[in-house]
């Protein structure tokens, strides 16, 4: 497991994550409310796992991920990534007496573990 530095603050997330954040140069917290989730989750070795740990933290002390916007090209390269910005801004232009309910069902579907992906296929001929 890589070495915290004395001046690290980053939660336990797994060795593969907190390798891939020190080799980008984050090793502590604060620095991670500059960057987006998305920017993070191109990084090999941070997974949902990671973010979901990095959240927890954040709301203990009262900061969030920087926020995305519509359109916003990443920043940091890397693995592809499943980018939403096309719904965000589909979204925000969207009038619609459902809306919060869409919105909370997006929230659900987006923050769905990888892992179960397969069971929410819809299977051949349905």
């Amino acid at each position: 497991m890589p070495q915290k530095s004395p001046s690290s603050n980053l939660p336990n997330i797994g060795a593969p994550a907190t390798r891939a954040l020190q080799a980008e140069g984050y090793t502590t917290l604060k620095q991670l409310t500059k960057v987006t989730e998305a920017e993070l989750l191109q990084l090999h070795g941070v997974g949902p796992r990671a973010i979901r740990i990095l959240k927890e933290a954040f709301k203990a002390k009262g900061w969030s991920f920087k926020e995305s916007k519509a359109g916003e090209k990443l920043k940091k390269k890397g693995s592809p990534v499943n980018r939403t910005d096309t719904v965000d801004k589909f979204l925000l232009e969207l009038s619609h007496p459902l809306m919060a309910e869409i919105e909370a069902v997006r929230s659900i579907i987006k923050g769905v573990d990888k892992k179960y992906k397969n069971l929410l296929k819809i299977a051949p001929g349905r």
